[in-house]
């Protein structure tokens, strides 16, 4: 594998903040990439981690991961082992913030800015990212084979592919060239776990257990520092 799979795998779940139930990055909030029963996207950010600030995620991109998101405010109850009830689970956790500079990644030089890779800003007390602009902002922090594409609105960097072949070994797992941008571009997407029980979650939300992935209704389902429930 080459490094610039690899970058591009990472960039993915990161430029958007976790990914959504259709493998995409969603919409620039930061959240956790536990298990969801989906693909976790690949392509290009970095964002606030639960360890090193109180704005906490896991991708701008980002995603990973993520939850399945759905418009609705039934609260699931659960008790450690699965959501239960047939409310389907509505929004995804996401790092929480007073000002931009809360959704920053920690030990960033110049962020917040308006300039990518640290164009990161505080939305409604939710973090959101901005995303690259052109090819060029993707080239210069990482490789020539990047390119500059829009994920649910949110320009990612990654490496387009063709085939599945492009896609072999990202983190120690096959990928699929199934991942569709707002542009037509594909990009690699890499098939995870989906969750069992709520602890599968990691935090972030509780387990759909019939659709295999990782969601919230309120805040206090997302019970990982500094991170909320945006639907």
């Amino acid at each position: 594998m080459n490094r610039s799979k690899t970058l591009s795998f990472v960039c993915v779940c990161i430029a958007l903040a976790g990914c959504g139930d259709d493998g995409q990055a969603t919409n620039g909030t930061p959240e956790d990439t536990g298990s969801t029963g989906e693909v976790e996207a690949t392509t290009m950010g970095a964002g606030p981690t639960s360890s090193d600030d109180p704005a906490t995620t896991n991708d701008p991109s980002t995603t990973s991961g993520g939850s399945a998101t759905s418009d609705g405010d039934t609260t699931a109850a659960t008790d450690g082992s699965g959501s239960s009830g047939d409310a389907p689970t509505a929004g995804v956790c996401v790092a929480t913030c007073r000002e931009d500079q809360d959704c920053c990644p920690f030990g960033a030089l110049g962020c917040p800015s308006e300039d990518y890779p640290n164009n990161w800003s505080c939305d409604e007390g939710f973090c959101a990212f901005g995303g690259c602009s052109e090819d060029a902002e993707c080239i210069d922090l990482l490789d020539p084979s990047q390119e500059c594409h829009p994920i649910s609105g949110i320009g990612t960097c990654f490496e387009p592919c063709r085939e599945d072949g492009d896609c072999a070994m990202l983190l120690g797992r096959d990928g699929t060239c199934t991942g569709v941008a707002d542009d037509g571009s594909m990009y690699c997407e890499v098939p995870v776990d989906p969750c069992r029980t709520d602890d599968d979650c990691g935090g972030s939300g509780t387990c759909d257990v019939a659709a295999g992935t990782c969601g919230c209704t309120v805040d206090d389902e997302c019970t990982e520092d500094g991170m909320g429930c945006h639907i």
